[in-house]
């Protein structure tokens, strides 16, 4: 019997020795193609064995043939008929919604300042909505104070203070039942205010609500309790 025969007897003997079946059937799938590889045509035996490289073997294995022998064919058979692994590669894992948010650098990104729009604060120099009071009204004096030049200070009530003339002919006094009468506004508010003794008085009014007061206005209006 031909070497190369006899080597593929022994090749399926072996396989059917082995226990595991999915091995076992890999082993005669290998030695049923190593015989077809080796079987000759008898009308190209006269040629050399080594003309033609089989189909069935690669380049690579007919030049190695007479270093590895008929075994080593046997292995490489068994090799490249071996089924190969068609497990697709794991995907990496998708970005998350959280980890597309996160920025890309960790410098802390500082607020940016306000600009002058949004800090700036509107004052108005003289409020024009002060306290409205009415041309003729009576009312009690809360307070009074002398000034120089015979002129005194009259506060109405807590609410409204003047600056009028004749202190000593009018002898108007703290809790006096005084009438108010408004007479010109055309140089500002003059009033005419008659106490007990009936001697009328001329004055001017403060306004000590204004937002703006120069210091000695500021100074009489503190007669008042919010003054």
């Amino acid at each position: 019997m031909p070497e190369a025969e006899r080597a593929v007897c022994e090749l399926q003997a072996r396989c059917v020795g082995i226990e595991n079946a999915e091995q076992r059937q890999e082993c005669l799938a290998a030695a049923e193609t190593l015989r077809r590889t080796l079987a000759v045509p008898e009308a190209l035996e006269a040629e050399p064995a080594r003309a033609e490289a089989p189909k069935a073997v690669t380049a690579a294995e007919a030049e190695a043939e007479p270093r590895r022998g008929i075994w080593g064919r046997v292995t490489g058979l068994l090799k490249r008929d071996r089924p190969q692994s068609t497990t697709a590669p794991e995907p990496l894992p998708a970005q998350t919604a959280d980890q597309a948010a996160e920025p890309m650098s960790d410098t802390t990104i500082e607020p940016q300042e306000p600009t002058l729009s949004e800090v700036a604060i509107t004052r108005t120099t003289v409020d024009r909505t002060v306290l409205e009071i009415p041309e003729h009204f009576t009312g009690e004096v809360t307070a009074q104070r002398k000034l120089v030049r015979d002129r005194q200070l009259i506060a109405v009530d807590d609410r409204v203070l003047f600056e009028g003339d004749v202190w000593r002919e009018s002898k108007i006094r703290k809790g006096d039942r005084v009438e108010v009468q408004k007479v010109s506004s055309l140089f500002g508010e003059r009033y005419r205010i008659i106490g007990p003794s009936k001697r009328a008085v001329t004055a001017n009014r403060i306004r000590c609500e204004r937002v703006e007061l120069n210091t000695d206005d500021r100074r009489k209006c503190a007669l008042l309790p919010d003054g």
